[in-house]
């Protein structure tokens, strides 16, 4: 799909990701930029929200992240959560499918951003937030 119309209609965007693993901080920092009612820092606990995004009753979710995908460090990937079988969200345990599981037929999308390094105490490196700032960009423009 592509990235506009992801960004149309009744969505919820969630931020995913652990800000002292570099790259891994990637959807906590996109999401901290685009703050607004229908976002969602999760930081490293997604299934923690998953009442809260429930009761805004989306047609579609959208989640940014981290994503190893073997692509080039800053390549940007969107995935349909439910043709992920096995994949999980950001470096945390639970499976995309289990996630999407808990909303029905709602639709969930994960934005990912191939990392260059998720070292710990590591900073975000300049591709990846280069990546991340043009998608912040355009989502804003979408909403306008």
């Amino acid at each position: 799909m592509d990235f506009k119309k992801l960004l149309l209609g009744n969505v919820v965007i969630v931020g995913v990701g652990n800000e002292l693993l570099g790259d891994d901080g990637v959807g906590v920092y996109i999401a901290r930029k685009l703050k607004g009612r229908n976002v969602i820092n999760a930081g490293v606990a997604p299934e923690n929200f998953t009442g809260k995004i429930k009761r805004m009753m989306p047609e579609r979710i959208v989640i940014f992240d981290a994503l190893e995908f073997g692509g080039k460090s800053g390549e940007v990937k969107i995935v349909d959560a439910r043709k992920t079988q096995g994949l999980k969200i950001s470096t945390h345990s639970l499976p995309l499918s289990f996630f999407s599981e808990l909303f029905g037929k709602t639709e969930i999308y994960v934005v990912g951003i191939q990392p260059k390094s998720n070292e710990f105490g590591g900073r975000m490196s300049g591709e990846v937030r280069k990546s991340a700032d043009r998608l912040i960009e355009e989502a804003k423009k979408s909403s306008n």
